[in-house]
């Protein structure tokens, strides 16, 4: 059977949280278990999520503990980060990588999960530490 494409068309979003050593020692070991492989000494540590709404709005949700399971953003959210945008505003990527990130962010209609996994896996790539709901 295919798969039926959304009527709504959603976007990639992050937001980037504060530095490791802030987190609880059980969060901790969540992102280093997310992040297997990855660097010791990660770039930032970045939430990756999706939605219909526009990143700020979804951003406010997470920081009024609205819609949000393990609560990454409330206990260590720093800002949003605008994927959906032409060049996302994270320092130290290229701009070739931004582009990348941009067109699985962008609002599309395909499934947004699937975007979802592959934004994280580029910014695992490129040196950041990456949680998710």
């Amino acid at each position: 059977m295919a798969k039926r494409k959304s009527t709504v068309q959603r976007i990639v979003y992050a937001g980037l949280l504060m530095p490791m050593k802030h987190f609880s020692p059980a969060d901790k070991n969540r992102v280093l278990r997310a992040n297997e492989g990855g660097k010791k000494s990660p770039k930032q540590v970045i939430y990756v999520g999706e939605t219909s709404l526009p990143t700020e709005e979804r951003y406010l949700q997470h920081l009024l503990r609205y819609k949000s399971q393990r609560g990454w953003i409330y206990k260590y959210g720093i800002r949003p980060i605008e994927l959906s945008k032409r060049l996302a505003d994270l320092d130290g990527l290229k701009p070739a990588v931004k582009k990348e990130i941009y067109m699985l962010a962008r609002p599309l209609r395909t499934d947004s999960k699937e975007r979802e996994a592959a934004v994280a896996a580029v910014l695992r790539r490129e040196g950041f530490y990456v949680v998710s709901a």
